[in-house]
């Protein structure tokens, strides 16, 4: 893996993760940022229960499957 290789990788899941910030945002649905927040706030057990079952599920399973399917998908256009 070269180091434009390595750029190009980092730059393509920055690009979607911002997306996806935007696009969670807009469904009123909570972002990562917000989630720490409320952690360190709220506590963890408060911040799972106080957001719906569908923000703690794109959390915790589409956004990391969307970035690493990002990740694969620019590393094999390079392999």
């Amino acid at each position: 893996m070269d180091l434009k290789e390595i750029i190009v990788t980092g730059y393509s899941v920055l690009i979607v993760a911002i997306v996806l910030n935007l696009l969670t945002s807009f469904f009123g649905m909570i972002t990562w940022y917000l989630f720490v927040e409320q952690i360190g706030s709220e506590g963890l057990r408060n911040a799972f229960i106080n957001n719906s079952i569908v923000s703690i599920g794109f959390l915790f399973f589409v956004y990391p499957l969307l970035l690493g399917l990002t990740a694969k998908t620019v590393i094999k256009k390079f392999g």
